[in-house]
């Protein structure tokens, strides 16, 4: 296989894949009705919507995962049915998620190869792997990966490569991207950009979903809007922006993003001193009642660990908690949630919320493990989860439904709300918006606001500078594990930026 070459890139008019009439129904639910999509080659089309609009049972149904009520699909101008995922392959389509389909404990090679392994008799022939994985990692720029490699002691960024470069073992026609820049840094997003234009110039069709604007304005070629299961138009990138497209997303003008900076802070509720681990260095800190505290800098810079610090869940070496005056003795998760510390991860998916298991459940879960602790006292779980739904206004078809089937935007707001009914105080708050759209968002920027006008003191982390700028009362700049500066909330993007940049970019 030869090296790509941007330069050759052809007008797209070879249609690889329409989508025609695709209507999906579920218990209570139209997921979609008479949609159709079409992706030429050499395009990348972008799929943008709220959460819930239609977008991913879209390349479910595309991916073989779940089947059409009604509709045609046609992959090369031939009707097709995509029974399951392996004929999905068989078909030229290959698909790289958020969550990655890739196999730690096996070696690049092995990975790359996965569904076509080369056999010598009756034995897997490892060299020839070998020779492939690396044909097809030179292709894309990433020859420095050592095909024996354990794909397990790869950067994120690299496994999406190997994904990518599995899908041009497999010779796939089509790739479909769903929210894969979510876990990358600027630098990473940026090389993975190259690799798609690449696979364009060659005449692969990319499908592309990302919550990101300045990505998809930067990538797309066509992008079709989605709303409520419905497609509301498709248009090439030059003829709309990005206040336009944010219109036919949430059906209305948006205008203003962040709620006001009422808020008004009390006393200190929790104070960190002198924080000592294997990332974090002599960190302090204090945080109000009705407080929202931002931390800002580079990704690695702590930011994460310090809330894990504080909750528990990350060991420390020297230093101590207190809150409301009383210093925790013991460090561990257990005492912090007894103290009222809550803490909604970076990784919604595998630590905030059990999939397989109902909305009732996810909302109750830590509430039936604390009884001492209950907001809600003697009131049975589904009692609880229905004020909860009801508080929160979680969209939802019942408590019955298996959360893994709810957006993005209301699976976060199960994962506070199970924290809300043990009336916790001190709310810590990991990237609370990846991977959520941008409706969700004002949603979830409105509902925190509201919790700390209602007392709670809250700490957020966020890799985007507008989202830090725009809720946050007080930011406190990291770098390399220490506190390196505090800036008040009328901050500008260029005051972070001075305080986290060494010869880095800031990841936002």
């Amino acid at each position: 296989m030869d090296h790509y070459q941007i330069d050759v890139a052809q007008p797209p008019t070879k249609t690889l894949v329409s989508m025609q009439g695709i209507t999906k129904r579920f218990i209570g639910v139209t997921a979609l009705h008479q949609v159709d999509f079409e992706l030429r080659a050499g395009e990348v089309h972008c799929l943008v919507g709220e959460n819930g609009a239609g977008k991913s049972t879209l390349v479910n149904i595309l991916a073989g995962v779940q089947q059409p009520d009604q509709g045609k699909i046609f992959i090369d101008g031939r009707e097709v049915t995509v029974s399951n995922p392996h004929a999905s392959q068989q078909l030229g389509l290959a698909f790289i998620f958020q969550e990655l389909s890739i196999v730690d404990g096996l070696s690049v090679a092995e990975n790359i190869v996965l569904g076509q392994e080369p056999n010598r008799g009756p034995f897997f022939d490892f060299p020839t792997a070998q020779q492939g994985a690396h044909r097809v990692l030179s292709t894309i720029g990433f020859d420095h990966i050592d095909p024996g490699a354990l794909v397990g002691t790869l950067s994120v960024a690299e496994k999406q490569a190997i994904m990518i470069a599995r899908a041009l073992y497999l010779e796939a026609g089509v790739i479909v991207m769903d929210e894969a820049t979510s876990p990358l840094d600027v630098d990473e997003v940026e090389d993975l950009f190259k690799v798609i234009r690449q696979l364009k110039a060659h005449g692969k069709g990319i499908v592309f979903i990302s919550h990101r604007m300045s990505e998809i304005f930067e990538i797309a070629d066509r992008v079709t809007t989605f709303k409520d299961g419905r497609r509301v138009g498709t248009h090439s990138i030059d003829e709309i922006t990005e206040r336009d497209l944010v219109r036919l997303m949430v059906g209305r003008q948006v205008n203003v993003r962040f709620p006001p900076k009422t808020r008004q802070s009390g006393k200190v509720i929790l104070k960190a001193s002198h924080l000592e681990n294997a990332t974090l260095h002599d960190v302090s800190l204090e945080l109000r009642r009705g407080e929202i505290l931002a931390l800002a800098g580079l990704v690695g810079s702590g930011r994460t660990e310090l809330l894990r610090a504080i909750f528990g869940a990350d060991k420390l070496w020297e230093g101590h908690i207190e809150i409301d005056g009383k210093t925790l003795t013991r460090h561990s998760t257990s005492q912090a949630i007894q103290a009222g510390i809550a803490l909604v991860p970076e990784d919604r998916r595998n630590q905030g919320i059990i999939v397989r298991q109902s909305v009732g459940r996810n909302l109750t879960t830590v509430w039936a493990m604390f009884p001492f602790l209950r907001r809600y006292g003697d009131k049975k779980e589904d009692q609880v989860a229905e004020l909860l739904v009801e508080h929160l206004q979680i969209k939802t078809p019942s408590l019955q439904q298996i959360i893994a089937y709810l957006s993005g935007g209301n699976q976060q707001k199960v994962v506070v709300g199970k924290w809300l009914a043990l009336g916790s105080k001190i709310l810590l708050l990991d990237e609370p918006t990846r991977g959520i759209d941008v409706g969700a968002k004002i949603e979830l920027y409105h509902l925190i606001h509201q919790l700390a006008c209602d007392g709670m003191g809250v700490i957020l982390v966020s890799s985007e500078l507008p989202e830090v700028l725009g809720m946050a009362d007080r930011i406190l700049v990291m770098r390399a594990g220490k506190i390196v500066g505090e800036l008040d909330g009328n901050a500008t993007e260029e005051d972070v930026i001075a305080k986290s940049m060494l010869t880095q970019e800031l990841a936002v």
